[in-house]
């Protein structure tokens, strides 16, 4: 068993050599690569070492009639291509490659710096090529050979920091509204090299990977190291490079051997060995989104690098830096010299990351931009997040879904973005208690290389108060509500009083404005604070046994008409239209009306506040009916007319609290009239009438007990009345 496995794990072994070797003997297509694309194509290759390379585009044996590739070549001309690529080692073996691709020949953008019959764009630290916001781009190597705008970039500025020390070829693509360019950008080095290899100052003494000193000449030799004893050695000697050392020595010879340590050879070489160097200007953990000097420690110390064609070059310094866009590894090695002998090898490693991470996702379960309560939501993305929530766009009637669709409203995004603790941390955005809110959410991603994305945005609505309602009449005549947008906005209305109620207080105070005639309505009990405003001709008609109701909480109502018809059944209890205990209410342009059977009450309040201003009161019974009635309440009414219709027709009738009127008119239509009785009151009455028809009996037209107390009473009417004021007395 152990015998085949380890046959197994040689074969393995072997198999994986054989792919390496063959990977490695391929040459690297830096351009074409496969894909439609707009512009036309260079062929630029990197070969390996030791290799020939030979290319053909008709698609015949590039061995037996291609061309030998000694450099970039521009190609010209539209259509579909095909590259046959053969790449020939020294021992005679080849390798075959095939590139296809199409182009369409459709224009050139006019921010590549690059002309007919140039096979590359030149590009060094001076050079900036400005892409346009609506053109997406992408720099290096990516996941696809076309790649879709998710590994992309919008609009910019493509630039570098500074200078590189060796020549790159990478591609540039980029994506328009006509499809997709290719170009390959060429960073041409900045040529900070010596002009050729250090020349040895000293002979007779060379190194061994840093750490060995080699005696040349094949003699005896007698050393001292920092002054200390004499040794003879035929051998290298090991010494320590981590501080620097004087080493003196001098060859043996027939005219002065060696005879004691303590003899001192006269005239002898001296060199001095400095430390071994380490390289200065590297981020602390290899990765940097910005250019890299970097830079033996020891300025006496030069660098011999090899480029890819072979040749060496020589510097005291290694730029290395790449384009915006793009992830370089930067490893190269170098042989060291000091005082032109070398030392050994040294090599250091870096990454230059230019590329802007993927902006972050922000994930929220309410992504149609609008929503009645708060709104939760986090982020997700692999790199460090950070966010800003803008100041709310507030509008107190709700926005128009579309305009804001459109960018009429456009928050400002502020300039201070929070970082999260983690991706899963939730953020929420929180409904307002009296108006509608445009907010926006921004943030950007930050990778370990410190490059920031674009920014992401959310931006919604956030009403919890304002609810539209359109009758289907009314529906059927506009053409301007659309039933994409969410329901009971001003762009979808709602199509029922009822659910638009019960919505609004489940999530606030509701505003709701309504247009139309609406009948059978059930009882609307408000409970929480709310208004009511009438947009057009607006009728609210409830069913026969159906009230409004306010209870502990405040209604107001603009606008509008409130109707009920009771069918006549004989019942003796007391009806109402409007009924409120606890809470106040507030009508303004309104109309109320009811037709009672036997007996009813326009508006009833309870311990609370009533205001009317500019309304109209019309209540009519068999028996009895009053316009309203109050018990403990704070009453006010302003420019109030009012006609009560029944055998018994009351005005006003009000016990507790106080009474405020001021140009107001009532008419009561009965056998017995009354225009107000007060109870136990504070009140105050002017520009006020008072009218009683077809009354058979003498009436009063105000009648008050002896606890009310009047404030003020001038310049009022009354007519049909047999007396005008009563006073009881106890």
């Amino acid at each position: 068993m152990r015998m085949k496995k380890t046959v197994g794990l040689m074969f393995l072994f072997l198999l994986e050599l054989c792919c390496v070797l063959s990977v490695f003997s391929q040459t690297k297509i830096i351009s074409p690569v496969e894909g439609n694309w707009l512009n036309p194509q260079p062929i630029i290759l990197e070969k390996q070492p030791d290799t020939e390379v030979y290319y053909s585009l008709s698609g015949t044996d590039p061995l037996k009639s291609g061309f030998a590739y000694d450099g970039p070549v521009a190609l010209s001309g539209y259509g579909d291509f095909n590259l046959t690529i053969a790449t020939v080692q020294k021992d005679g073996k080849y390798y075959i490659q095939n590139v296809s691709w199409n182009v369409s020949g459709r224009g050139r953008p006019n921010y590549i710096p690059i002309s007919d019959g140039e096979s590359y764009v030149n590009f060094t630290e001076t050079t900036k090529i400005s892409i346009p916001d609506t053109v997406y781009w992408a720099a290096g190597e990516i996941a696809t050979t076309v790649p879709d705008t998710a590994e992309m970039q919008q609009g910019g500025v493509i630039s570098m920091d500074g200078g590189c020390s060796i020549d790159r070829f990478l591609p540039l693509y980029l994506k328009t509204s006509a499809g997709y360019f290719r170009y390959i950008l060429k960073i041409n080095s900045n040529a900070d090299y010596l002009l050729a290899k250090p020349i040895a100052e000293q002979e007779g003494i060379e190194f061994a990977s840093w750490n060995y000193i080699r005696f040349l000449n094949g003699r005896n030799v007698i050393y001292s190291l920092d002054g200390g004893p004499w040794i003879q050695t035929k051998d290298p000697v090991l010494i320590d490079r981590t501080k620097g050392h004087t080493v003196a020595w001098k060859h043996l010879t027939a005219v002065y051997p060696y005879e004691t340590e303590t003899s001192i050879p006269t005239e002898p070489d001296i060199f001095y060995i400095p430390a071994k160097p380490a390289f200065t200007g590297l981020p602390e953990d290899g990765l940097t989104n910005s250019s890299v000097v970097a830079s033996p420690d020891n300025s006496d110390y030069i660098l011999e690098y090899t480029l890819q064609d072979g040749r060496s070059v020589y510097l005291r310094s290694f730029y290395a830096d790449t384009i915006t866009g793009d992830i370089c590894e930067f490893a190269p090695e170098f042989t060291v010299y000091y005082r032109g002998i070398k030392q050994g090898k040294l090599s250091f490693s870096v990454s230059i990351d230019k590329r802007a991470p993927a902006m972050p996702e922000i994930v929220t379960m309410e992504s149609s931009g609008f929503a009645r309560s708060h709104i939760a939501f986090n982020f997700r993305s692999n790199n460090k997040v950070f966010y800003a929530v803008s100041e709310p766009l507030k509008a107190a009637d709700g926005f128009d879904l579309a305009d804001v669709k459109n960018g009429l409203y456009t928050n400002t995004m502020p300039n201070e973005f929070i970082p999260l603790e983690t991706n899963d941390e939730i953020v929420i955005l929180h409904a307002l208690d009296d108006a509608a809110a445009l907010y926006t959410v921004y943030a950007y991603s930050k990778d370990e290389a410190g490059n920031r994305s674009g920014i992401s945005q959310f931006s919604t609505v956030i009403d919890s108060v304002n609810y539209y309602i359109v009758s289907d009449a009314v529906r059927k005549l506009s053409d301007k509500y659309d039933d994409s947008y969410p329901k009971g906005s001003k762009n979808n209305p709602m199509s029922s009083v009822e659910e638009a109620l019960e919505t609004g207080q489940r999530y606030g105070m509701p505003k709701l404005y309504i247009e139309g005639v609406f009948k059978d309505l059930p009882e609307l009990l408000f409970y929480k604070n709310s208004v009511i405003t009438g947009t057009g001709e607006t009728r609210l008609i409830l069913g026969s046994d159906s009230d409004i109701v306010v209870r502990d909480c405040s209604l107001i109502v603009k606008g509008c008409s409130i109707e009920k018809t009771v069918p006549y059944t004989g019942s003796v209890f007391q009806k109402n239209l409007v009924r409120i205990s606890g809470g106040s209410f507030y009508a303004e342009n309104s109309e109320f009306f009811c037709s009672f059977d036997n007996s009813g009450t326009g508006i009833t309040i309870d311990n609370g506040t009533l205001s009317l201003v500019s309304c109209g009161l019309t209540m009519k019974a068999s028996s009895y009916s009053a316009l309203l009635s109050s018990a403990i309440s704070d009453v006010t009414l302003r420019n109030v007319r009012g006609v009560s219709t029944a055998k018994t027709a009351v005005g006003i009738s009000a016990a507790g609290g106080t009474v405020s009127m001021d140009n107001s008119q009532f008419t009561v239509n009965g056998s017995f009239g009354r225009g107000a009785e007060f109870t136990n009151l504070g009140w105050s009455m002017t520009n006020c009438s008072f009218i009683s028809k077809n009354a058979i009996s003498a009436t009063t037209a105000v009648w008050t007990d002896s606890k009310s107390v009047k404030a003020v009473e001038n310049n009022n009417t009354f007519s049909g009345f047999s007396s005008l004021m009563m006073k009881a007395l106890r």
